[in-house]
């Protein structure tokens, strides 16, 4: 069945190209033609026209060429993929969708510029990361040397001013967050990103730091909930606590003030909720 590696598949409606190699989220887009449903509607709502949205571990390019297809050609998507292959898939889906209004940017956001090791998976070409650790098979995984970004200089000489970024990263976010104090501190800026408690201890942090530095850039947490398409407001020492093994959560960050208009944007109800407890 996978006998030609790289495939153009129909994912939510438009073009994608999947490396069927990949076992895991490769395979799914080929089989589903559809991720996270919706977590990708509420992405969707959440980049209106004209914005600049910025997509930190871009992958293949799913959440990209959503995001850019949203912005329209009035707004701009930066889409962020350390991983080669990665990459190239990425630039071939936005072609395939006739996106003019992505720049891509082939590295890893860090805390600090440079090259660094990314220890690619040979099972789950989502799972690559910017620290060592061996597959389920107990084999060690295969390294590329990559650029390294900040993203807050990185968006500067841009001058670029993002007002929503969706973020995956694979555990590395605390090692990221010091570089993008002043894009999350700026008040109009919405976040999505993936909450991995597992993968945050493999870099060396936990979730208490995870959910710490988001506090101190202001950010108020929702909890999406995929199953029952929810959006709720996260307690944070439940949160802190709740994967002791495995498991994980996607989440949005918005400050206090763009509550309301957020929960117009994205057609979902937020009332009532309580700002994440700060950190002890």
């Amino acid at each position: 069945m996978f006998g030609v590696r790289f495939a153009r598949v129909p994912v939510r409606g438009r073009p994608l190209w999947v490396d069927l190699h990949d076992r895991t989220l490769g395979r799914y887009f080929f089989v589903f033609q559809d991720y996270e449903p919706f977590e990708a509607t509420l992405l969707e709502r959440a980049a209106v026209p004209g914005a600049t949205v910025v997509d930190i571990g871009a992958n293949v390019g799913f959440y990209t060429v959503l995001l850019a297809s949203r912005v329209g050609p009035g707004g701009r998507v930066i889409a962020i993929e350390p991983d080669p292959t990665n990459a190239s898939l990425l630039r071939r889906s936005a072609a395939a969708n006739d996106l003019g209004n992505v720049t891509f940017l082939e590295a890893a956001v860090l805390d600090r510029a440079g090259t660094i090791d990314l220890y690619r998976s040979k099972t789950n070409f989502g799972d690559h990361r910017v620290f060592d650790g061996a597959e389920s098979d107990g084999v060690g995984r295969e390294k590329v040397t990559v650029p390294a970004v900040v993203l807050d200089e990185y968006l500067e000489r841009e001058r670029a001013h993002p007002t929503l970024v969706k973020m995956d990263i694979q555990g590395a976010e605390v090692t990221a967050f010091p570089g993008m104090i002043r894009t999350l501190s700026d008040p109009r800026v919405v976040l999505f990103c993936e909450f991995w408690p597992q993968g945050l201890r493999l870099a060396g942090s936990n979730a208490g730091a995870f959910l710490d530095s988001l506090h101190r850039a202001g950010l108020t947490l929702f909890e999406i909930r995929e199953e029952d398409r929810t959006v709720v407001p996260v307690d944070r020492d439940e949160l802190e606590n709740r994967y002791p093994d495995t498991g994980l959560s996607n989440l949005i960050g918005v400050h206090p003030e763009g509550i309301a208009s957020l929960e117009r944007t994205l057609g979902v109800t937020l009332a009532g909720a309580e700002p994440s407890r700060a950190s002890r």
